[in-house]
């Protein structure tokens, strides 16, 4: 298991089909990664920082749509908010990096309903 920071949108993107959507992974990278300015400030996304098995990690980054071409808009599975310890760092005011346990992260996914 390898601490992760995992890149997680908090509101819709749009109503379109395939745009991301709250609780959808955007991206996932080792601890040591190094966010653009962007990706730290941006409103609509947070950043979780959890051990992580690499296995989850895939799932995370899994697309519903095998032949998109672009899979990180359409994801197969995402973050359940509400089923987090305090789901209110996910919406409001941006804070910093969110800090969760392995168990708490896999506890709040959920497979989509396409």
């Amino acid at each position: 298991m390898e601490i992760m920071q995992i890149l997680v949108r908090v509101v819709d993107r749009d109503g379109a089909v395939g745009s991301s959507k709250r609780g959808d992974v955007i991206d996932i990278h080792p601890d040591t990664w190094v966010w653009s300015e962007v990706e730290l400030n941006y409103p609509d996304w947070r950043i979780i920082r959890s051990p992580l098995l690499e296995s989850h990690a895939d799932i995370l980054m899994q697309g519903a749509l095998e032949d998109s071409p672009d899979s990180r808009l359409f994801r197969s599975w995402s973050i359940d908010f509400s089923k987090l310890p305090d789901p209110d760092l996910f919406s409001g005011v941006r804070g910093g990096t969110i800090n969760l346990e392995s168990d708490e992260l896999v506890g709040a996914v959920m497979k989509k309903v396409l």
